[in-house]
């Protein structure tokens, strides 16, 4: 009965060893399917997109504007279209300095047959301007600006001639916001003021004017 039992006892460690065997397997083949198991996809959506220091942008706007008042040009013109083109220099994360060129007509406010009459008025501007940019890491950043530049003229009458008021300077106040649609791609909203200085019969005389503007911004890096 002693050695029955001793032989017992044998079987049943047997038993356990075989269990606990059986155990240690399981628990290394989990453990090597949980690491086999890939990372999780990185979000996705909208990113912040920072512009760094040194990037360049190149961007187009279509404008419309209106001359204020009745002295200057805005005794004979009013209000048109506008074509800009706008070139920009990143030298800190909320500042940029531009070149802008611009090229507006203004039709004229009163309707005549005359052929020695006014038609349109072309205001050609080229702009260097200082941007100071607002809340630079969200998608849609905004800013105000400062510019002042240079202004030519080109009045053209009735009878297809032209003539030219004269040269003059312009000075731009403005602010705007962009609105981040690819990782090198913006859409602009722009509002401008602008004060043009020119010759008006001998003495110097300032027209006011104001336009809106809409069109977009390409960064040369990402």
């Amino acid at each position: 009965m002693f050695f029955d039992h001793i032989a017992g006892l044998r079987a049943s460690n047997s038993r356990w060893w075989m269990w606990g065997a059986l155990a240690m397997i399981l628990a290394a083949s989990t453990a090597r399917a949980q690491d086999e198991t890939p990372p999780p996809a990185p979000p996705t959506g909208w990113r912040a997109r920072v512009v760094r220091e040194g990037t360049l942008s190149l961007g187009m706007q279509g404008e419309y504007g209106s001359f204020l008042g009745n002295s200057g040009f805005g005794a004979e013109f009013n209000h048109g279209p506008a074509l800009a083109v706008r070139l920009r220099y990143r030298f800190a994360e909320d500042q940029a300095v531009g070149i802008s060129f611009e090229g507006q007509r203004f039709d004229a406010k009163f309707d005549s047959t005359s052929e020695f009459a006014p038609k349109y008025l072309n205001a050609i501007t080229t702009t260097l301007e200082y941007y100071n940019y607002f809340q630079t890491r969200s998608r849609t950043p905004q800013y105000l600006m400062i510019g002042a530049g240079l202004l030519q003229t080109r009045r053209h009458l009735n009878d297809s001639e032209t003539d030219f008021p004269g040269d003059g300077g312009v000075l731009s106040l403005g602010a705007g916001a962009e609105y981040w649609w690819k990782r090198t791609l913006t859409f602009e909203f722009s509002l401008r003021y602008n004060g043009f200085i020119h010759s008006d019969n001998g003495k110097t005389s300032v027209t006011h004017g104001v336009q809106a503007g809409l069109g977009f911004q390409f960064y040369t890096s990402k």
